[in-house]
Protein backbone atom coordinates (compact mmCIF):
# COMPACT_ATOMS: atom_id res chain seq x y z
CA UNK A 1 0.00 0.00 0.00
CA UNK A 2 2.93 2.08 1.08
CA UNK A 3 4.26 2.02 -2.73
CA UNK A 4 0.92 2.31 -4.45
CA UNK A 5 -0.24 5.83 -2.06
CA UNK A 6 3.54 7.12 -3.11
CA UNK A 7 3.75 6.46 -6.38
CA UNK A 8 -0.04 7.72 -7.30
CA UNK A 9 -1.19 10.18 -5.06
CA UNK A 10 -3.31 11.33 -7.71
CA UNK A 11 -5.37 8.01 -6.75
CA UNK A 12 -8.18 7.61 -4.59
CA UNK A 13 -7.73 4.19 -1.99
CA UNK A 14 -10.06 2.01 -0.36
CA UNK A 15 -9.05 -0.19 1.95
CA UNK A 16 -11.43 -3.46 3.76
CA UNK A 17 -10.63 -3.86 7.15
CA UNK A 18 -12.63 -6.20 10.24
CA UNK A 19 -13.44 -3.52 12.80
CA UNK A 20 -12.57 0.12 13.85
CA UNK A 21 -9.90 -1.71 16.31
CA UNK A 22 -7.99 -3.04 12.77
CA UNK A 23 -8.68 0.14 10.84
CA UNK A 24 -7.11 2.65 13.92
CA UNK A 25 -3.61 1.93 12.76
CA UNK A 26 -4.70 1.97 9.00
CA UNK A 27 -6.16 4.89 9.39
CA UNK A 28 -2.88 6.69 11.58
CA UNK A 29 -0.27 5.42 8.54
CA UNK A 30 -2.84 6.28 5.49
CA UNK A 31 -4.79 9.22 6.53
CA UNK A 32 -6.51 9.59 2.98
CA UNK A 33 -7.53 6.11 2.48
CA UNK A 34 -11.07 5.41 3.01
CA UNK A 35 -12.15 2.51 5.36
CA UNK A 36 -14.72 0.17 4.90
CA UNK A 37 -15.40 -1.84 7.43
CA UNK A 38 -16.54 -6.05 6.89
CA UNK A 39 -14.98 -9.39 6.10
CA UNK A 40 -14.64 -11.65 2.77
CA UNK A 41 -17.76 -13.29 3.96
CA UNK A 42 -20.11 -9.96 2.89
CA UNK A 43 -20.55 -10.80 -0.69
CA UNK A 44 -22.91 -7.45 -1.10
CA UNK A 45 -20.29 -5.08 0.11
CA UNK A 46 -17.24 -7.24 -1.97
CA UNK A 47 -19.42 -6.78 -4.73
CA UNK A 48 -20.37 -3.28 -4.27
CA UNK A 49 -17.01 -1.73 -3.57
CA UNK A 50 -15.58 -4.18 -6.49
CA UNK A 51 -17.83 -2.29 -9.19
CA UNK A 52 -16.61 1.28 -8.53
CA UNK A 53 -13.23 0.34 -8.74
CA UNK A 54 -10.74 0.44 -11.23
CA UNK A 55 -8.01 -2.12 -9.50
CA UNK A 56 -8.89 -4.62 -6.93
CA UNK A 57 -5.66 -5.94 -4.94
CA UNK A 58 -6.16 -8.11 -2.07
CA UNK A 59 -2.86 -9.07 0.74
CA UNK A 60 -3.77 -11.67 2.69
CA UNK A 61 -1.87 -14.74 4.40
CA UNK A 62 -2.50 -18.15 2.37
CA UNK A 63 -5.03 -19.40 4.89
CA UNK A 64 -7.50 -16.36 4.76
CA UNK A 65 -7.31 -16.71 0.88
CA UNK A 66 -10.07 -19.73 1.92
CA UNK A 67 -12.35 -18.09 2.98
CA UNK A 68 -12.26 -16.23 -0.31
CA UNK A 69 -13.36 -19.44 -2.12
CA UNK A 70 -16.52 -20.05 -0.54
CA UNK A 71 -17.73 -16.74 -2.52
CA UNK A 72 -18.37 -17.37 -6.10
CA UNK A 73 -18.55 -13.43 -6.46
CA UNK A 74 -14.70 -12.64 -5.80
CA UNK A 75 -13.60 -16.02 -7.07
CA UNK A 76 -12.62 -13.57 -10.71
CA UNK A 77 -10.40 -11.51 -7.74
CA UNK A 78 -8.01 -14.56 -6.90
CA UNK A 79 -4.76 -13.74 -7.26
CA UNK A 80 -2.13 -16.44 -6.24
CA UNK A 81 -0.11 -14.80 -3.06
CA UNK A 82 3.88 -13.58 -3.42
CA UNK A 83 6.51 -15.21 -1.89
CA UNK A 84 7.51 -13.05 1.00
Amino acid sequence: MYAFEKAHTEYEYTALVRNPDKGAPVASVYPNIRLVYGTLDDVELLEKESASADIVLRKLPVFQSLITLRNPCIQTLQIPPTTQ
